[in-house]
Parts: C-alpha cells; structure tokens; sequence
C-alpha cells in the first residue's frame, strides 16, 4: 500500500486536484493549469534542460502552423 508520502502521482492527480479546487470554474482552472505547466516547465528546463528542449521542440512544431 502506498502512503502520501511515497505515492506516485500521474497527471491525472493534478487536473482532478484543480477540478475539485475549481468546480464548474473553467476560467480559474484554465488559469491555475497554466500556472502548474509554467512550474513544471522551470523545474524541467533548471534540472533537465535535454528533456527540457525535447518537449519545447516537440510543442513548439504541434502548435505552429508551419
């Protein structure tokens, strides 16, 4: 059995976290899911800048319309 203090999170965790913070507040979640991207973001690019470019080149050719 996993306790909170070794649990293994997924995504999952955090948008229902948010959705539950949240309820029926599209825009506050819209704003609270960006927040989070922006911290993982600075984590990843700090501490993992290879997986860091990887994931902005990646976005970076899916968002764009070239």
């Amino acid at each position: 059995m996993l306790t909170e203090e070794n649990k293994k999170y997924t995504r999952h965790d955090l948008l229902d976290a948010i959705q539950k913070m949240y309820p029926d507040n599209y825009p506050a979640q819209a704003g609270c899911l960006r927040a989070a991207l922006a911290s993982v973001l600075i984590h990843v690019e700090v501490r993992h800048p290879e997986i860091f470019q990887e994931i902005m080149e990646f976005e970076m050719r899916v968002t764009t319309n070239d």
